[in-house]
């Protein structure tokens, strides 16, 4: 009795047995038969028929592939060999046991039963555990309008004019068309894009200069324009037309010209899109029209999420918010203070870098010098970082409690300032610095000079990159916050004293899975910021692509609860009550965290840390 009573113990804690009626579930414990199997045991070779659903009590179990590829590694709660009790076919991967494990027999017949009678039981094993996942944040993409593709609203073909014609024959063109831009193309290729001119060239580069309309239309236009593909989303050109400042975006694929996009285009489509939110912040003529405007941003959370948009472009759409301020509020300073005094850089750490901002958020910012300033230089840079810090408090992103903002005379540094603090903190590694790394190794550059930003990046990044001791400790700082999982893969709770008690998505969900990308990003030399980018790049250590899904459903819980409070009228926090979830998504967001303990425990290994 005391045997049963620990199977069913066990058992009623694991997804998707959790959701079982006591008495299916105590049924099914019944006919449970236990095993010990080996290190090295195939409990099922490729091709073997099988009659038995399997769930590790203890240890581990590897799946492959007939060629020896590894697909998968399983631990305590995972289910294996259902693939070919559904089909009915011969086994497609080779279960091998990694670790000495005991492992419970679930019959085949008793199987059958409950996914004919339990439909939601059934659903569970219709997929692997990340396809689940990656099924959830596809229905999820496809609710949503963001997701028309450019090709659907571009103009094509497109008209062009080749290099060498004059000024006056290319606008007459224009005209002609009705149209504010022209592409202008190689003459021998005429579907290799050469630049583009636009009324504002006509305005700022042959009206106002007193240029001749008789000069070639190439030497006003502007070279090498921006360009997007016409596969990527419709709200990826939004997202580049509104941080760039642009209205046409020329769409090339392999290369060649294939049409336009305009912001007109655009607008017609998506009239109503919240995008436009940091298109009208650009235009304000003072600090307090973005303050105005940018303190409405939590009005554009919850419309985002009610529109069924992605965390991930939730959280590039409002960073546009914060960029778009920021950046407004840098040219009102030098519109204030005068021109600068030497180039510069606006830097931006931790979630602006990244691009995955939500509702509320301090500032993390510092100035990048090109070299070291005299003193009315510093004072110049001084009055220019205090006048965008005050007003991006204004605009409700408060200031930095440990005072990681260009406001604070530590943080406006020369680029070689930059470098000698950054070598520091890779040199001797403690943790202090290893907090500094969390913060500052996600680095965008907002304003200003971009090659500063790069030179900087490519220095930091090719340091760290051989720099062995240092990424061991950024491994261990990887580990520090576990999913809250207990013994049992049940969630385990923590006590916030303002909060109350529940899950914290973000302390435990979403910052190891960021840590993990940001040292394999620091393993790469990859200086892109942006996690889903991170989480792509080929290694020969291991496959973090998973965490992908992984971060997109536990943000997606985050975003609804944060919704869910916003409407009460209470502050947005990260802990998330379990009680407030369904079944469903209490299952797939212990999927979630069982996808983020895995990755740990494959770095454990790798850095052998334990």
């Amino acid at each position: 009795m005391n045997e049963l009573k620990d199977i069913t113990d066990f058992v009623r804690t694991q997804v998707p047995f959790d959701a079982l009626a006591e008495d299916d579930l105590l049924a099914l414990c019944q006919e449970i038969e236990i095993s010990y199997q080996t290190s090295g045991t195939v409990m099922l070779p490729y091709g073997s028929d099988n009659e038995e659903l399997y769930l590790i009590r203890r240890g581990a179990v590897a799946l492959f592939e007939d060629d020896g590829r590894l697909i998968e590694k399983r631990g305590e709660g995972g289910v294996f060999g259902y693939p070919s009790l559904l089909t009915g076919k011969p086994t497609q991967l080779e279960a091998r046991v990694m670790e000495d494990s005991l492992i419970y027999h679930v019959p085949g017949e008793r199987f059958h039963n409950l996914c004919q009678t339990r439909p939601e039981f059934a659903r569970f094993f219709s997929s692997a555990l990340i396809e689940r996942l990656q099924s959830a944040r596809d229905q999820r993409v496809a609710e949503s309008y963001l997701n028309e593709h450019v090709a659907d609203l571009m103009t094509s073909p497109v008209r062009t004019v080749p290099a060498g014609t004059s000024i006056l024959d290319a606008t007459r063109e224009m005209a002609a068309m009705g149209k504010s831009c022209m592409l202008v193309v190689d003459p021998e290729e005429p579907d290799h894009l050469l630049g583009i001119f636009t009324d504002r060239d006509l305005r700022n580069r042959v009206v106002s200069k007193g240029v001749s309309v008789d000069e070639p239309i190439d030497s006003v236009m502007t070279l090498q324009p921006l360009w997007i593909e016409p596969d990527q989303p419709a709200m990826e050109a939004m997202l580049v037309m509104t941080d760039s400042g642009i209205h046409h975006l020329p769409v090339t694929e392999s290369e060649k010209l294939v049409g336009i996009l305009t912001l007109t285009d655009l607008s017609t489509a998506l009239n109503k899109h919240p995008v436009y939110f940091a298109a009208r912040i650009r235009r304000q003529a003072n600090a307090a029209g973005v303050a105005r405007l940018a303190q409405r941003r939590l009005e554009l959370l919850a419309e985002l999420i009610e529109m069924g948009t992605s965390p991930e472009h939730v959280g590039r759409i409002m960073t546009s918010v914060t960029d778009a301020a920021t950046r407004r509020l840098i040219e009102l300073a030098e519109e204030k203070l005068g021109p600068p005094p030497m180039r510069y850089a606006w830097l931006a750490f931790g979630s602006q870098a990244r691009r995955e901002q939500t509702g509320r958020t301090d500032q993390d910012n510092g100035l990048l010098l090109a070299s070291e300033p005299n003193e009315a230089q510093e004072q110049y840079f001084a009055k220019l970082a205090q006048f965008v810090c005050d007003g991006l408090n204004e605009c409700g992103f408060v200031y930095c409690p440990g005072e990681i903002m260009a406001a604070t005379p530590k943080w406006r540094m020369s680029l070689q300032g930059w470098k000698d603090r950054f070598a520091g903190w890779m040199d001797e590694p403690s943790p202090k610095p290893l907090m500094y790394a969390s913060i500052f190794f996600d680095m965008r550059g907002i304003a200003g000079r971009r090659r500063l930003v790069q030179e900087l990046k490519d220095y930091v990044y090719g340091r760290a990159t051989d720099n062995s001791i240092f990424l061991r400790f950024m491994a261990m700082n990887a580990l520090e916050y576990r999913p809250p999982l207990g013994f049992f893969r049940q969630f385990t709770l923590e006590k916030d004293g303002e909060h109350g008690e529940g899950l914290n998505l973000k302390q435990r969900g979403v910052v190891p899975i960021l840590s993990l990308a940001r040292l394999r990003a620091l393993e790469q030399g990859m200086s892109d910021p942006e996690t889903q980018g991170r989480l792509q790049t080929e290694s020969d250590f291991d496959d973090l692509s998973n965490l992908q899904d992984a971060l997109e459903l536990i943000g997606d819980v985050r975003l609804r609860h944060q919704l869910r409070q916003y409407k009460a009228g209470i502050e947005p926090t990260n802990m998330v009550d379990p009680g407030e979830l369904t079944p469903l998504v209490k299952r797939n967001l212990k999927a979630a965290f069982v996808v983020v303990a895995n990755a740990q425990q494959a770095l454990e290994k790798r850095y052998q840390l334990g």
